[in-house]
């Protein structure tokens, strides 16, 4: 559930809001449908070749260890997008606290659940754990609140729908994409083999972290030998 519900949501949906206003459903509606359509070749390979380790073990069986090396290369460094976040939560906690430092603040967050992450995979899943109940009840009580607040009148006007235009609005979709972060779950038992004639499962799960709902495909496929 932590790895469904993310922090992209929180800190790249008000840009996307940004970018295109009141049209930001339909640009939900628009990525989860680009997400899949990505997911589904990678779904087909999980099936037909099952493989812990994700798109890297794909990439270096098919296109060779240096692709896989290079794609190892820019995941590693997408993976600056975790200070994007943390400046995310500053922000959240300035307007609660605005004698807050925005950076030391950042800092303090990232710190935080590296030294809970040194404790061990366990201690740090229970700690997920409360966070993932607490995360559940602000966005419930956002959506129960919220929804009584909205002006569907806005949805009408095309001023409010696409302020900067069809450009705007394709930022913000490919905001979304990210926000909605696609995971590709490969399973298979340890001894799992060929000539065993195992089931091997492909979950895609496509976390859509906000409304429209989220949606799964599973996919399976029976090895024959």
């Amino acid at each position: 559930m932590g790895q469904v519900i993310g922090s992209g949501i929180m800190v790249l949906i008000g840009i996307g809001i940004g970018f295109t206003a009141y049209a930001i459903p339909f640009a939900f509606i628009l990525s989860a449908t680009l997400s899949i359509i990505k997911q589904l070749p990678i779904a087909f390979m999980g099936s037909a070749m099952p493989a812990t380790g994700g798109l890297y073990v794909y990439c270096k069986r098919i296109l060779g260890p240096q692709v896989g090396f290079f794609y190892l290369a820019i995941l590693t460094f997408t993976h600056i997008l975790i200070a994007l976040f943390a400046l995310g939560f500053s922000q959240y906690a300035i307007a609660l606290l605005p004698q807050l430092n925005p950076n030391l603040t950042a800092i303090g967050i990232m710190l935080l659940f590296y030294v809970v992450n040194l404790f061990g995979v366990k201690q740090a899943a229970s700690i997920q754990k409360v966070m993932i109940v607490l995360l559940l009840c602000g966005l419930s009580s956002l959506i129960f609140f919220g929804i009584l607040e909205v002006d569907y009148s806005n949805f009408t006007k095309p001023d409010k729908l696409f302020p900067q235009g069809w450009y705007g609005f394709g930022l913000a979709t490919r905001l979304t994409v990210i926000t909605l972060a696609c995971r590709l779950t490969c399973c298979r038992p340890a001894e799992w083999n060929v000539q065993s004639g195992a089931q091997p499962q492909v979950v895609v799960v496509n976390a859509a972290q906000a409304p429209p709902p989220a949606s799964a495909i599973s996919t399976r496929r029976k090895l024959k030998n």
